[in-house]
């Protein structure tokens, strides 16, 4: 079971503030949480039924320009007003 002083320095830790009056109500509150996680580790059976994490690779690939120019003529001529291969804005500085 939690008492005060471990809800004191739990609260330290987590840089919060908590009223005397408030660590027994938190200290019941908390055992309650740590009793729901026991059981829950307790149905789960551990880690050992768990599936193998398949291995991990870094698929790479060469960087390729392919098929770029078709896309940005239409994207560019969608727009309302363009220079060139550029979509013109409004100056915002």
């Amino acid at each position: 079971m939690l008492s005060k002083d471990d809800v004191r320095k739990l609260a330290d830790l987590a840089l919060i503030e908590v009223p005397d009056d408030a660590c027994a109500g938190l200290a019941k509150d908390m055992d309650a949480i740590l009793g729901y996680v026991r059981d829950v580790a307790t149905l789960a059976g551990g880690t050992s039924d768990a599936p193998a994490v398949p291995s991990l690779r870094n698929v790479m690939r060469e960087d390729a320009v392919t098929g770029v120019t078709g896309f940005r003529e239409d994207l560019v001529g969608q727009a309302p007003d363009r220079d060139g291969p550029y979509v013109r804005v409004k100056r915002i500085l």
